[in-house]
C-alpha cells in the first residue's frame, strides 16, 4: 500500500460531499499539497487511541495509507503522530 505523510492543512467534513484530508508535505523544492478522500471504513489512530475525523486538527502530522484510484486517492488508515521533546539522556527530567 502506498503511504503519504505531512502536516494537515485542513479537514473537510461537509454533509454534501465525502470527507477529505488536505496534507502538505515538504519536498526538496518546496511543498507538495495532496488531497485525499477519507474512506468509509478508514481507521484513524493516535497511538493506540481511536479518533474521529473531527479530532484531527490543522498542523497535526499524519501518516496515511492510501488506495490509488483513477483520478483520486482514498485513505484507508490515518495515524496522527505525536512528537515529544524528550531529553536524549534523561538529564533535566524530574
Amino acid at each position: 500500500m502506498p503511504v503519504i505523510w505531512g502536516h494537515v492543512e485542513s479537514v473537510v467534513n461537509q454533509p454534501k460531499s465525502p470527507p477529505s484530508l488536505v496534507l502538505n508535505t515538504r519536498i526538496p523544492f518546496g511543498t507538495r499539497r495532496t488531497e485525499c478522500i477519507v474512506g468509509v471504513g478508514a481507521r484513524i489512530l493516535k497511538g493506540f487511541e481511536r479518533l474521529s475525523l473531527d479530532e484531527i486538527r490543522p498542523g497535526d502530522f499524519v501518516v496515511a495509507t492510501i488506495a490509488e484510484h483513477s483520478g483520486w486517492l482514498e485513505t484507508e488508515r490515518i495515524e496522527v503522530i505525536v512528537f515529544r521533546n524528550d531529553s536524549v539522556m534523561g538529564v533535566g527530567e524530574g
